[in-house]
């Protein structure tokens, strides 16, 4: 259940619902503010390409309890721009023009 404000994260948004019940029951809310925490679907193509410039070898996914009460649970696993499928993630210049490919 990421947390961000990227370009990304906005187009994998979760429904409102869920939305709520993801930061009311996971507490998705910021430290200093206090103000709710966007949250989006997992996208596994930001995270392999995060891997990739950063080098790490393990991942620690929390709160899977709160996920655990979703019906299902959604992931991006590719990009696309214009129909076509790229090889990874899309960058700065491609990404206001990918469309992101959810699965369950």
């Amino acid at each position: 259940m990421p947390s961000s404000f990227s370009l990304s994260s906005r187009r994998l948004k979760i429904p409102q619902d869920i939305g709520v019940h993801l930061q009311e029951v996971g507490r998705e809310y910021g430290t200093t503010t206090g103000r709710r925490r966007r949250c989006g679907w997992l996208d596994l193509v930001v995270l392999k390409h995060s891997q990739m410039i950063n080098g790490y070898d393990s991942y620690n996914i929390t709160k899977l309890d709160i996920l655990d009460q979703l019906p299902e649970i959604k992931v991006a696993v590719k990009y696309k721009v214009d129909g076509k499928e790229l090889e990874g993630f899309p960058g700065k210049l491609l990404l206001s023009h990918s469309h992101p490919c959810i699965t369950r």
